[in-house]
């Protein structure tokens, strides 16, 4: 059930927290910057008859120092919510400095009217910088008012300082006032932050980050409000089904066969499905296992063919996700580089994660059983499809072991079975053309077995291919592959290019991109 976040909590989303980060951080390097500049032109300043105090150069070289700090905690050395707090404290530290810089007695300003502060702005521009509570923005803010008087008392002489209570009360009113109309504005932004993590839960997920978006979907990065494990999750958002109620209905169908098809599924070489429901605005979402690595399509595009004993690891870890699926009548109908993943997974890595079933035909599903769905429309990618699945025949495990013989192709190769320049000259190809031995294009030596092996899997009719993902991996077994691709080898790619905690190499799961042709 939806839990709403109550108005009162003002609990911050983790991006906008982020956010708020990099730009206290920037805010700091500007002040630096300020503070710096200040101590270069001092003995300009001197020169021209108006050298710093000794207080102020201290400040100015504190300020600097403080600066650089805060700055460099931003950038990921500190949590943002503590960073946040202590930005709160930069604050005030930021408000003492100009208001000692405005109430010394060089300044030359008549200590019974210092007119409004720049401590003003400081109050009232930090709320937008340090997003915090409301009642935190106010005991901040009225601390930064107070470093007005606090200077004043500080670097005025007791005769200066001698003024009457309500003469105080006039300089440095506007600070206290200012400080009100900053808790205002970190209400609004609080109920603002409040309404958009209301719009970012699914049941009992928070969504953190989008990872990827498509046609018929999104997918984001979440994490359960109990667990500490992240997962992600794809959904479709109620405006993508006010369309055509045919189409909308066929979008919703092959969500649901997604979900249903990979929930049954055990294998460890499959994405898990955590969960699956619709939220009470519409929202139709899973849940599934955020995946941390690359898949075989960027695999290739980033780093080149891989070796054949690698290409063979990796095709033996989708025939045994591939062998449950056809055990229990499903056909994939869309195995392409893009819907399997090397991850690592605990110790492991190039682990297979074989993912993205919304094109799975399923036995009861007639409609599937064609090939086709809502307007006679061929489902897959056509650089990826089967002879029968782009005619539109019927299609059985075959079809899938005919696709996964084109991902072995990209892998030792770094090109598709066929070029072509739109997707009815593809589908004509793989329906009609003989494709080129892989050794003819691949930049490395392909042992004759192995190349056999993926020439089989691409035979026109599907009779002459290997009956199953079964079969394909005991061919794949099969093949003399020299030196073998272990445990070490694989760490030692992965440590190399795709180190461990790499931000930008943590990847999920993306909507699938239905790629498809008008049947003729």
């Amino acid at each position: 059930m939806q839990q709403q976040v109550p108005r009162t909590s003002y609990v911050l989303p983790p991006d906008f927290l982020a956010d708020a980060s990099r730009r206290l951080g920037i805010a700091a390097l500007t002040m630096g910057a300020l503070f710096l500049t200040s101590i270069l032109f001092a003995p300009t300043m001197e020169a021209a008859g108006h050298p710093l105090t000794r207080l102020q150069l201290i400040l100015e070289v504190l300020g600097l120092a403080v600066s650089v700090g805060v700055f460099w905690l931003s950038r990921g050395h500190f949590r943002p919510q503590l960073l946040l707090n202590l930005g709160l404290a930069y604050e005030v530290f930021i408000a003492f400095c100009v208001a000692v810089s405005e109430n010394l007695p060089s300044v030359g300003l008549d200590p019974e009217f210092l007119g409004v502060s720049t401590v003003c702005v400081v109050i009232v521009v930090f709320p937008s910088l340090v997003p915090a509570t409301p009642w935190k923005t106010l005991g901040t803010a009225l601390v930064a008012a107070s470093m007005g008087p606090l200077a004043f008392y500080l670097t005025r002489s007791p005769e200066e300082a001698a003024l009457a209570p309500w003469k105080v009360a006039f300089a440095f009113g506007s600070n206290y006032v200012i400080a009100f109309v900053a808790m205002a504005t970190s209400t609004v932004i609080c109920r603002l932050a409040a309404d958009v993590r209301e719009a970012r839960e699914l049941g009992s997920y928070w969504l953190e980050e989008k990872l990827g978006e498509g046609g018929m979907g999104e997918v984001w990065k979440a994490s359960h409000r109990m667990l500490t494990r992240p997962a992600a999750i794809k959904l479709i958002r109620p405006a993508v089904l006010s369309v055509d109620p045919g189409e909308a209905e066929e979008i919703i169908r092959r969500f649901e066969r997604e979900a249903q098809a990979t929930g049954q599924l055990l294998s460890p070489h499959t994405v898990t499905l955590h969960d699956f429901g619709v939220a009470p605005d519409g929202t139709f979402y899973y849940v599934m296992e955020l995946l941390q690595g690359v898949d075989l399509d960027s695999l290739v595009s980033r780093f080149g063919p891989v070796p054949p004993e690698r290409a063979v690891f990796l095709l033996q870890q989708m025939c045994l996700s591939l062998e449950e699926a056809h055990g229990a009548g499903l056909v994939h109908r869309d195995v392409k580089p893009a819907n399997v993943f090397a991850c690592r997974l605990g110790t492991q890595v190039d682990f297979v994660k074989v993912l993205d079933f919304g094109l799975v035909k399923v036995p009861a599903d007639r409609s599937g059983a064609l090939g086709l769905t809502v307007g006679n429309v061929i489902c897959g990618t056509p650089a990826f499809m089967s002879p029968e699945q782009s005619l539109g025949d019927p299609v059985d495990a075959r079809s899938d072991i005919y696709s996964l013989g084109c991902v072995a192709y990209w892998l030792v190769t770094g090109a598709p079975v066929f070029e072509a320049d739109t997707p009815v000259k593809m589908l004509l190809a793989h329906s009609g053309e003989t494709p080129q031995p892989p050794s003819r294009r691949a930049p490395q030596t392909i042992v004759p077995e192995l190349e056999a092996v993926i020439m089989a899997c691409l035979e026109k009719r599907p009779s002459d291919r290997p009956t199953d993902a079964q079969e394909l991996g005991r061919r794949l077994a099969a093949c003399p592959v020299h030196p073998t691709w272990d445990a070490q080898r694989a760490l030692e790619w992965w440590d190399k290019h795709l180190p461990a905690g790499a931000g930008s190499h943590a990847r999920a799961t993306e909507p699938t991109l239905l790629f498809a042709t008008q049947g003729h």
